[in-house]
């Protein structure tokens, strides 16, 4: 299984898509830097270190989902549609260990990509804004991590079943993108329309920070319960990929 995400791995940065989703998640941190210091003097804009930090790692969010979408709905239709996929198949591993492998490589990258941004962060903040905010921790970066992470997961692992129950990657590239940046305006539709049950519906329950908030959330769930919520429909959609990759005829 190690020998097979590591394959893998080799061969998303044989194709230069680790190297760019890095290169620009290095990038992010000292531009937005740049963008706050032109804007307001440093010590004026951030009581701490931590504040910058939690500003990159929403920044980072939205471009690590994006990748991640774009790496899950192309890891395997692209092998089917060039006929790759069959040498994979012919070797003696199984289907399932086959897709979790590539699944679980994808996640590595995603949250190392995560880690990444929030090592530059402290780097680049303490010795700039200080830590001298008293009302924030660490613990609130990792939380936020967590909180956003689960939401990566949760578009990335949509992308994945698409690309595998459609056999192409423009239909869960475009489909899973579209949901993820009008999120939103799904949230809201769905709280009009279903109202105090709309929490049932696992895409209201995708920002977890809203838990966090006083008098905030969804009526029957609670922070623990919402993450569960979502984790179950995730392990949901690995069940229906698995199924259905174990199913097509790809030899």
């Amino acid at each position: 299984m190690i020998l097979l995400i590591k394959n893998e791995l080799m061969k998303l940065h044989a194709s230069k898509k680790i190297a760019l989703v890095l290169s620009i998640l290095i990038a992010l941190p000292l531009a937005l830097l740049v963008l706050i210091k032109s804007w307001m003097p440093l010590r004026e804009r951030y009581e701490s270190y931590l504040e910058y930090v939690l500003l990159n790692l929403n920044t980072v969010y939205f471009l690590l989902t994006i990748a991640g979408i774009l790496l899950a709905s192309k890891i395997i239709s692209d092998e089917i549609q060039q006929g790759t996929i069959k040498q994979l198949l012919l070797r003696p591993h199984s289907r399932p260990k086959i897709l979790l492998s590539k699944y679980v490589a994808i996640l590595l990258i995603l949250f190392s990509g995560y880690f990444l941004v929030v090592i530059i962060s402290i780097a680049l903040g303490l010795p700039l804004f200080g830590a001298d905010d008293a009302a924030r921790s660490i613990g609130d970066v990792m939380q936020l991590v967590l909180f956003k992470g689960i939401a990566t997961i949760f578009y990335t692992t949509l992308a994945f079943m698409l690309s595998i129950v459609w056999k192409s990657s423009v239909l869960p590239l475009t489909s899973s993108i579209i949901l993820f940046l009008l999120n939103s305006f799904v949230t809201k539709l769905i709280a009009m329309v279903f109202k105090k049950y709309a929490g049932f519906v696992v895409l209201t329950q995708l920002d977890l920070q809203i838990y966090s908030t006083v008098n905030m959330g969804y009526p029957y769930f609670s922070m623990l319960t919402a993450a569960l919520y979502v984790v179950f429909h995730i392990v949901l959609f690995l069940i229906i990929t698995s199924i259905t990759f174990n199913k097509q005829d790809m030899l």
